[in-house]
């Protein structure tokens, strides 16, 4: 039985007992073992298991959850084939709701073995099943509480409020571009994309600038055969928070970036081999100074909204100091004024891990070699500084990628979290460049506003921009007091300015994550159009 609206999946097993297992060809527990276990492996929900054999089983589909769209015949039980009318009508049901990307496994129940799918991403952990008999229960890794690349499509990407696919592309500047340092390119290229379209007034641009290991693509799929979308794709799109038929949607990557914009990785035109540690140093103010070239070379006349969170966050408010006739709102999130000198000092540890790698040599490498090594490491100590005790502790405790092995005396993985956090050292240095993350953690650390202008006051008098400002409780990188403190900045220095603070326990990431109340207020901040009212007493 299929709910729609509340998401739900009711399966009821009615009759005797003898009766079912013979229609399952397995017994009944096994086989709804099997049905809970393929439940919560595909969305990544807890499932109650002390229910009695005969109650209904209800599945709630969290929303944003993927199913496999293409499920297989039947979970076999050994040489036991269950039933294939049973997967086939769970897969069914929740295919009515949504698609995912899955891959098969096992687990062990009592002396059999069964095929369940599960996450790309996900372990294994001890757990107990029916009525207290051990199993291998699936730890789902649950992408909503990670980074960017983790996160996977809440439907087809064609299906109603998707944005469906998009391309990549490239503007040149052909002019020199002066850095802050001084120092200078004959031109640069960033990649971007767009979604929506612009308004005839040429006022309806939402410009979204990403964190540091993000890129342009925020939302939408290259190709439908994409595992996942857009870093952002829960935010914008049609009829969501960011509304793509409202709005003209705008991200690129970074000046020193590596996914298409200029930077460390880039050619030197001079010499034909890769700038290397030869490319200029690249601060947040350069950063915004090329996209608003960006923008006026795509006919923006005014920016509606900059949004960003952490680096993003950064920029958005760097964007309204520097362009206040051009920027009319700024949402700034999990972000900061000036970088702390507890995340200067992670930043430092993450470039020694990569310089102190022999095959940094001294930024000169050939494209897919480098300091593999070193960068897997800086990737693997950054993450952990993304989420909270409390997310970690939730989604791996202490459990044991084997438990059978009781307490292994070796230094090879051990533990669940030891495990996720090489994975996450793998797949970044896949994706990105070694020297770009020296430069742009050096960006990052020399961001402070107060500093540059004399007073965080000083910074933000030419904003004309109407300020949001979110901080998140559990964000102990740049925690809601350094976020509040922007907005009293501003406040003081009689902007318009808000500041909300969402209780999670996710940490820094939390941006990036579902939540309802969020995208209310993305929602309410970027469509409202009554005058703001602001307390300017304080």
């Amino acid at each position: 039985q299929v709910d729609r609206s509340a998401r739900r999946v009711r399966v009821d097993f009615t009759g005797s007992a003898p009766q079912l297992e013979s229609n399952l060809n397995a017994p009944l527990a096994v086989t709804k073992a099997v049905v809970l276990y393929v439940f919560r492996c595909l969305v990544g929900e807890a499932i109650p298991l002390n229910a009695g054999c005969f109650e209904p089983i209800e599945l709630v589909v969290p929303r944003g959850s993927l199913l496999n769209p293409n499920p297989p015949a039947a979970v076999v039980a050994g040489n036991v084939e269950t039933s294939s009318c049973i997967t086939n009508a769970l897969y069914g049901a929740l295919g009515e709701m949504a698609a995912s990307q899955c891959t098969m496994n096992n687990f062990t129940f009592g002396n059999a073995r069964y095929q369940y799918y599960e996450t790309i991403s996900g372990g294994s952990g001890a757990g107990k099943g029916f009525n207290g008999t051990d199993v291998v229960q699936t730890h789902m890794t649950n992408s909503r509480m990670t980074d960017p690349e983790e996160n996977a499509p809440a439907s087809s990407p064609l299906a109603p409020g998707e944005i469906g696919l998009v391309t990549a592309r490239d503007f040149t500047c052909p002019h020199p571009f002066t850095f802050k340092s001084g120092q200078v390119l004959p031109a640069f290229t960033l990649r971007y994309e767009t979604y929506g379209e612009l308004s005839a007034t040429r006022d309806n641009c939402v410009l979204i600038c990403h964190a540091l290991s993000g890129d342009h693509h925020c939302a939408g799929v290259h190709a439908l055969e994409d595992r996942k979308p857009g870093w952002w794709n829960n935010l914008i799109g049609p009829g969501k928070a960011v509304d793509t038929t409202r709005f003209f949607v705008v991200c690129a990557n970074v000046l020193g970036g590596c996914v298409g914009s200029s930077g460390p990785s880039s050619l030197d035109p001079a010499t034909g081999r890769p700038f290397g540690i030869g490319f200029p140093f690249v601060t947040i103010l350069d950063m915004v100074r090329a996209q608003k070239l960006l923008l006026d070379h795509l006919g923006v006349a005014t920016v509606h909204a900059v949004i960003g969170g952490s680096m993003g966050g950064m920029q958005a408010l760097q964007f309204a100091i520097e362009f206040p006739h051009f920027t009319r709102r700024v949402l700034a999130m999990a972000t900061t004024a000036r970088e702390s000198a507890q995340a200067i000092a992670f930043n430092e540890v993450g470039r020694q891990a990569i310089m102190q790698d022999p095959d940094w040599n001294r930024g000169d490498y050939a494209k897919g070699g480098g300091p593999r090594v070193g960068l897997a490491i800086a990737r693997m100590m950054a993450h952990i500084t993304y989420v909270s005790d409390a997310s970690m502790d939730r989604k791996f405790g202490r459990r044991k990628t084997n438990p059978g092995n009781g307490e292994a005396y070796t230094f090879d993985v051990q533990f669940e979290v030891e495990s996720y956090l090489r994975h996450q050292g793998q797949s970044f240095i896949n994706r990105f460049d070694a020297n770009s993350y020296l430069y742009i953690t050096r960006a990052l650390d020399q961001f402070d506003l107060a500093s540059a202008y004399g007073s965080l006051e000083a910074a933000f008098a030419p904003v004309q921009a109407e300020t949001l400002v979110v901080g998140f409780t559990s964000d102990w990188l740049f925690p809601p007091e350094q976020n509040r403190q922007i907005a009293l900045a501003l406040l003081r220095a009689g902007k318009r300015a808000s500041y909300a603070e969402l209780t999670t326990d996710l940490g820094h990431d939390s941006f990036l994550l579902e939540s309802e109340e969020l995208y209310t207020l993305v929602r309410a901040f970027l469509e409202r159009t009554a005058a703001p009212i602001a307390d300017f007493s304080i």
